[in-house]
Order: structure tokens, then sequence, then C-alpha cells
């Protein structure tokens, strides 16, 4: 048996491979309908904070400049929730959703800060973006 290595799905559960279980883990596999719901809901998430960073910073060139500096502290708390996920697995269920907010508001924040210098750029690349997720989706 090995571990997963998404410490959010893999708490307490485990793949079924030809190696001996070790004494620690359950015998347990995992639930993929369990997986895409999780996935599905932090996808979610992300979005929902986007959108409240577009809504509250799109009107002028200094509130899309704050956005971006908002977004680049929400990339660094982002990063370090990942990071702290990675090393305290057992906290991933709290970790997970605020990463994944800190995520959403980076990437709108980042979508802003290059919508002023390029007009246009941001809705290009969202849109690129969810082609290319529902390509590899389906």
């Amino acid at each position: 048996m090995i571990g997963i290595g998404n410490p959010l799905l893999s708490m307490g559960r485990v793949i079924s491979v030809s190696a001996p279980v070790p004494a620690h883990l359950p015998t347990s596999t995992v639930n993929r309908g369990r997986i895409v719901r999780v996935t599905a809901g932090l996808f979610l998430l992300c979005l929902v904070s986007a959108g409240i960073m577009v809504s509250l910073f799109y009107e002028t060139v200094a509130a899309a400049y704050t956005a971006r500096n908002i977004g680049f502290g929400a990339g660094v708390l982002g990063l370090s929730l990942v990071l702290l996920t990675v090393l305290y697995r057992q906290y991933a269920q709290y970790t997970a959703p605020v990463a994944a907010m800190a995520g959403g508001v980076f990437m709108s924040g980042l979508a802003l800060g290059f919508e002023v210098r390029v007009p246009g750029i941001a809705v290009q690349t969202v849109g690129i973006t969810l082609a290319v997720f529902f390509v590899i989706v389906i």
C-alpha cells in the first residue's frame, strides 16, 4: 500500500499497490466521488474569491494596483499554507479551503495588475485557462 500524495484526500486512506501495508496505515481505498466533490468545492472557493476581488477593484487604475498588492500578499499566504499543509497533513481540512481562497485572490490580483498595462489580457487569459481546464476534464 502506498499513501496518496494529496494530504486533503489521503487523511486515513491509501491506494492498493503490491507493497506491504505499514502497521500505522488503514487499509481502506480512496472514494473517487469524494475526490471530485472536494476538488470542485476548492475550485468554487477559488472562483468566488477571485470574483469578489475583481468586483471590488476593477474600476480604476489605483484600485487595480491595490488589488495587485493584495494579490501578491495572498500569494505569499497561499504558498505558506500549502507548505504548512505538506508538513502538517492533519490540518489539511482547515488549510486547504483558505489556501484555495488565497489562490483566487492571488490570481485575480495578478490579472488586474496586468489588465492595467495590457487592456483585455485578463479576459483572454481566463478564457484560455477555462478552455484548457475543460479539455483536460472532458
